[in-house]
């Protein structure tokens, strides 16, 4: 290590010395050169860099210690690096594991690009293009955004119409989210948005409570994500409370949607 630092100190003594002779010999001795004038501000930063360089190393020969920390600190960051690079191939390893077990769980993915879609009170209906392949069963679940937006009501080869969760048909048995059991019915409201309603009283549910999909609606995976509860009201019955949830996501903004085409399921035409 000393005998490197010897070799540093040696360079840049030369690199000064050289900078000066190039610098003040022209002057010195009356010459005048074409070339001064383009090396000069080369050569002068040249000069600045080994002064630095210089008595960074006359600090460091007058406190070993601060040597000593140093090739500590690198020897930590390598380490660390090592560490890193360990933990990263593990991450990879374990997102490769969960990616093969939600293709088990949720099925395959297809994505779709949505060419038409159908706002009214009447209905609420997105028509989207997929590759040309099998037509997609129905009651296929459909997401954006990596929420659940609704379900494949028609298919073709390269072309699917999908119910959304806004439309006056869709009824739907929803938990909360991190619990067992089903919560209520999520149906659209006539007022606008999404409500969960026959939410039995003593149902705990406030507002800021996750709701997903539930387990009684084959094929559709429970625990997929639908939005979030803005208000709770008692109905006038007493037995029941209606939560209003606002979605996740705006299918009116979605351009892409992706497809859980669940295994087992039978594609027809």
């Amino acid at each position: 290590m000393r005998r490197n630092v010897l070799v540093r100190i040696t360079i840049a003594l030369i690199l000064v010395i050289l900078a000066v002779f190039l610098t003040r010999a022209p002057r010195a001795l009356g010459i005048r050169v074409t070339w001064f004038g383009v090396i000069q501000k080369p050569v002068g930063d040249a000069m600045i860099a080994a002064t630095a360089w210089i008595d960074a190393i006359g600090q460091t020969l007058r406190n070993p210690n601060r040597l000593t920390a140093l090739e500590r600190d690198v020897g930590n960051l390598r380490a660390s690096r090592a560490s890193l690079e360990r933990e990263l191939v593990e991450t990879q390893a374990l997102l490769t594991e969960r990616g093969v077990a939600y293709s088990r769980q949720l099925g395959a993915l297809r994505e779709a690009h949505v060419v038409a879609a159908t706002f009214t009170p009447s209905a609420q209906t997105m028509t989207v293009e997929f590759d040309r392949g099998d037509p997609i069963a129905r009651d296929q679940p459909v997401m954006a955004g990596g929420t659940f937006i609704g379900t494949i009501i028609a298919s073709g080869t390269n072309r699917a119409v999908i119910r959304l969760l806004g439309d006056p048909r869709t009824r739907f048995a929803v938990e909360r989210a991190g619990a067992t059991g089903t919560l209520g019915i999520l149906e659209p409201d006539p007022g606008g948005g999404l409500i969960v309603s026959n939410i039995p009283t003593d149902r705990p549910i406030a507002p800021g409570v996750s709701v997903v999909t539930g387990a009684l609606h084959a094929p559709i995976p429970s625990g997929l994500p639908i939005g979030v509860v803005t208000e709770v009201r008692r109905d006038p019955d007493g037995f029941f409370q209606t939560a209003a949830v606002d979605p996740n996501v705006d299918p009116r903004r979605q351009s892409v949607v992706t497809i859980l085409v669940q295994p087992g399921t039978l594609l027809t035409p």
